[in-house]
């Protein structure tokens, strides 16, 4: 659409995609070699560590839980206010999860169909492609 092309152009002019490219394109390469070997360090220390990549994301998520209660209850001790968090609004989530659940909906459907059909065994082709996918 239209409006995505425009969105696009604005990222590529002066966004995330410009900043990023001569760092990709190793036009600036004492920072690019900052990057790959920083990228390497944390590849290999995440290997070494035997961690899960889903029990490091919720090591991160735990810390974060436990770092909002510290601040919510510490803050007004210093006299601040706790975190910055909005309200949620009922409305807005009841739309997004009947506009996902429609998808989800659709998805099932198609799930069950092609699982019927497999399971009938009556379509090499399609057994094939599944078999080999």
């Amino acid at each position: 659409t239209e409006g995505d092309g425009r969105g696009r152009a604005a990222m590529a002019e002066g966004g995330v995609v410009s900043q990023l490219m001569p760092l990709v394109m190793w036009e600036d390469v004492p920072r690019s070699a900052v990057a790959l070997g920083a990228a390497t360090a944390v590849y290999f220390l995440f290997e070494l560590s035997g961690l899960y990549a889903a029990a490091v994301v919720f090591y991160v998520l735990l810390a974060a839980v436990l770092g909002c209660f510290a601040w919510a209850n510490v803050g007004p001790i210093l006299g601040r206010e706790g975190p910055p968090v909005s309200e949620p609004n009922p409305d807005a989530i009841e739309a997004k999860v009947g506009e996902i659940a429609e998808k989800a909906k659709g998805v099932a459907v198609l799930a069950a169909g092609v699982g019927y059909r497999l399971a009938k065994g009556q379509e090499p082709a399609l057994t094939g492609k599944t078999a080999f996918a």
